[in-house]
């Protein structure tokens, strides 16, 4: 539990008070692009890959073709992606780390 995810995104990741890992209290804004920057951020330097962007095409797999994602959903499933070529985002690394705190 390295606590990655909640520095790179505290506004969307915390820690549980029952078990005391991290968690996701509110699915990133697209709307907000400095939010969904640090989700992204958390999603690329997460080093167990616990954070997971379902698209539709999974959900349908798992679902025997029962279920999709709505439409806000699946905005935010693109938006969420690292692979460029799926949204036009760049990379969110390398970032200066701790330019928030001052420090270059």
């Amino acid at each position: 539990n390295c606590a990655a995810c909640s520095n790179f995104a505290p506004t969307i990741f915390s820690r549980s008070d029952q078990d005391m890992y991290h968690i996701v209290t509110k699915q990133p804004d697209i709307s907000q692009p400095t939010e969904l920057d640090e989700a992204r951020a958390a999603l690329s330097a997460c080093p167990v890959s616990a954070i997971r962007v379902t698209t539709s095409a999974e959900l349908s797999h798992a679902t025997s073709g029962s279920k999709r994602l709505n439409e806000e959903e699946e905005k935010l499933s693109k938006q969420m992606a690292i692979n460029q070529n799926v949204n036009g985002l760049p990379h969110p690394f390398p970032r200066p780390l701790l330019l928030k705190y001052g420090v270059n």
